[in-house]
């Protein structure tokens, strides 16, 4: 026998209940993108790190730094999001050893946006191409590490269509005349020179990147 006082939700608890739900969602989304990127972070921060360590290392043998990863023993590893590394070869030791092929990650990783053929690196996401001024000299270094941040917050590894078009758009502007910050593509860029001074910057072309 059914129970004549038996009841359900109200209209109105239903919509108190969606209501809940959404101001949940809007406090809890961006923290969580926060905490996506701070762990992605580490592993430009990682690398970066064992890049001065070899850098480091390596001037004790040859009174001088090194831009190729390979000769200075840095492998990065697992999927990469960052491009790591130097745009320009510099100034190395005329006694060190002459390989000058290997100077940024996206070169040795393999992968869909790779352009190397080392497995045990795969870069999985499109990343920006280093400016030449990080570079070695015969006192120092300036080393970079660059992702898109809107790859790395993206739930999706795959761009899409409006990204791409952005990303073409990014590439092609001059540092003279950036886009319009509300339509740039932001560069998540992290940098480390020879006295392990480690910083971070936000950047909006690639053609504007310089060392601090």
């Amino acid at each position: 026998m059914r129970r004549k006082n038996q009841k359900g939700f109200s209209l109105v608890e239903l919509l108190a209940v969606v209501a809940v739900i959404g101001i949940l969602a809007i406090i809890a989304v961006p923290n969580y993108q926060k905490f996506r990127v701070k762990t992605l972070q580490a592993e430009a921060k990682t690398l970066l790190a064992a890049l001065h360590a070899s850098q480091h290392s390596f001037f004790l043998e040859y009174q001088g730094y090194h831009s190729s990863l390979k000769v200075l023993g840095v492998a990065p590893q697992g999927r990469s999001r960052y491009n790591i590394g130097f745009g320009d070869v510099g100034t190395v030791p005329a006694n060190a050893p002459t390989e000058t092929n290997f100077l940024y990650s996206k070169r040795i990783c393999s992968g869909a946006f790779g352009l190397g053929a080392d497995l045990n690196c795969e870069m999985i996401l499109e990343t920006p191409e280093i400016a030449n001024s990080y570079t070695v000299t015969a006192t120092g270094y300036s080393a970079a590490a660059l992702g898109y941040e809107d790859l790395l917050i993206a739930q999706s590894e795959h761009p899409s269509t409006s990204y791409l078009a952005r990303l073409i758009i990014g590439k092609e502007a001059n540092a003279s005349t950036p886009i319009i910050p509300s339509t740039a593509i932001v560069i998540d860029g992290w940098f480390i020179n020879q006295d392990n001074q480690l910083s971070n910057q936000k950047l909006y072309d690639k053609k504007a990147i310089t060392p601090n």
